[in-house]
């Protein structure tokens, strides 16, 4: 139970992250680099 709160507090804090990151880009580089690291964040787990 502890590790699944653990990787759910690191999941919404990365997506937290990638968001401010998705704002702070430009919009057009921005959302294919969230994109990539999204998958491999889902391909590591």
């Amino acid at each position: 139970m502890r590790m699944a709160i653990d990787y759910h507090d690191d999941l919404l804090f990365t997506t937290l992250k990638l968001t401010y990151l998705g704002k702070t880009l430009n919009s057009t580089t921005g959302a294919p680099i969230i994109l990539i690291i999204w998958v491999s964040v889902f391909h590591r787990h």
